[in-house]
């Protein structure tokens, strides 16, 4: 619990108590609960809500006026963990297993039973959350607001009057999360659902969204096999994810087709990475995202917007370098002590935004934007001890408008030294 409390000459005739004029107040609580693991399940709990009150003088309409803003945040969140492979395990473990060397011959039973236990062994615990949230901002009402209110359990304050009802808002949020892992070998496959509808309101415009992500796939494939021709790499891996988001609203009482605006997000990754058997790293990042949209309000209209991106770094760290002799020097030039570690990154990024206006059904596309720009960025941090460190970078970089036909240049020299105390 807080107060913000002020007391001065202006404030005097204000003062609620001997603290002074109580210009701001706020609570917050919070709580979680981890349940022992009933049977298969493992269920979880969290709670944190907050609010807040505004009472200072300058939010007044007049000065004698009191009223106060109020602001509440809710967030409640409930997850079951799902032992399913403990539950196959087990019922696989009831098979005779002296007859899993001929299935063939086990009958469909044993191979059931047979499958449910392997498949115990790379299929990882699911995971299940329930989140509602809520955000609301009641503006000059007369009084604090109730304990219910306080505590998130309503989302009516009884505060009293409204003197300003029409910027009064509330939000809702309902969101369910599955997610799960397949892992065998060197490979690792995590696939992902989530959906949520948030409910908007005001006292002018109502809107409700739903959202689905769909399919979200993340696959990571670690120690990839190396060519013997390339015997200078190390290791390598390898990381793939794609995602679909699918976006709706529509504004109630309006039927969802009479007025609407949807979104579809599409994003690709790529990133490889590889060591070098000479202690460097190099590593690879393509991003290739993909949004459409279609709007239907006082008209129609879509939209199309493209970006892709590639990052390549490639970095090694020196540590206890001897340096080089000329030969007419003394000693070692160049020579280090501590660890000094060099960074390269080269940058490619493109984007394309295109909207459409409909003529009955068929879209009439026009481009609004079309860039594309490089960057290249040197690094390199040096640390004189454990306690002073020191980083150099110089970056460069150019973009170009294809639609415009006007480019820039950027060029950045930074140096930094860190010293802790």
């Amino acid at each position: 619990m807080t107060g913000d409390y002020r007391y001065d000459t202006l404030f005097r005739n204000k003062r609620d108590s001997i603290l002074g004029y109580e210009a701001g107040f706020g609570e917050r609580y919070s709580g979680s609960l981890n349940l022992p693991q009933f049977l298969y399940i493992q269920p979880g709990f969290s709670y944190n809500h907050s609010y807040r009150e505004n009472r200072s003088l300058e939010i007044r309409p007049s000065p004698n006026l009191d009223v106060r803003n109020l602001d509440e945040n809710l967030d409640v969140q409930t997850s079951f963990g799902i032992f399913h492979g403990q539950l196959f395990s087990k019922i696989g473990s009831l098979r005779d297993e002296s007859k899993d060397t001929s299935l063939q011959t086990a009958g469909p039973l044993h191979v059931i039973l047979y499958g449910l236990e392997k498949l115990s062994q790379f299929w990882n615990n699911l995971r299940l959350t329930y989140t509602f949230s809520r955000n609301s901002r009641y503006n000059l009402v007369e009084r604090r607001a109730n304990w219910r209110y306080r505590l998130g359990i309503s989302n009516d304050p009884q505060a009293g009057i409204s003197r300003d009802s029409f910027s009064n808002s509330w939000t809702e949020r309902n969101a369910v999360d599955v997610n799960t892992g397949i892992s065998f070998a060197n490979v690792n496959l995590q696939p992902r659902y989530s959906f949520s509808r948030t409910f908007s309101y005001t006292k002018v415009k109502q809107s409700i969204t739903k959202e689905t992500r769909f399919p979200d796939v993340n696959l990571s494939i670690y120690n990839l096999p190396v060519p013997q021709a390339t015997n200078f790499i190390s290791s390598s891996n390898l990381n793939l994810s794609f995602s679909r988001t699918n976006t709706f609203t529509y504004y109630p009482p309006t039927p969802p087709d009479s007025a609407y605006n949807k979104r579809i997000n599409t994003t690709f990754s790529l990133s490889p990475n590889f060591i070098l058997r000479t202690g460097s790293s190099i590593n690879l990042n393509l991003t290739r995202s993909i949004t459409e949209g279609e709007n239907l309000l006082t008209f129609k209209s879509g939209s199309r917007d493209m970006q892709t991106n590639v990052d390549i770094t490639a970095s090694h760290t020196l540590s206890g370098f001897g340096g080089f002799r000329l030969p007419w020097s003394s000693g070692n030039l160049l020579s280090l002590r501590n660890q000094l570690v060099l960074s390269l990154t080269f940058s490619i990024n493109s984007s394309r935004s295109d909207v459409a206006n409909y003529d009955g059904e068929i879209p009439e596309w026009r481009n609004m934007s079309d860039r594309i720009g490089n960057s290249v960025s040197f690094s390199a941090n040096y640390s004189f001890s454990d306690a002073v460190d020191a980083t150099f970078v110089y970056s460069r970089g150019y973009s170009y408008d294809r639609k415009t036909m006007t480019g820039s240049r950027s060029n950045e020299l930074r140096v930094d030294v860190r010293i802790n105390f």
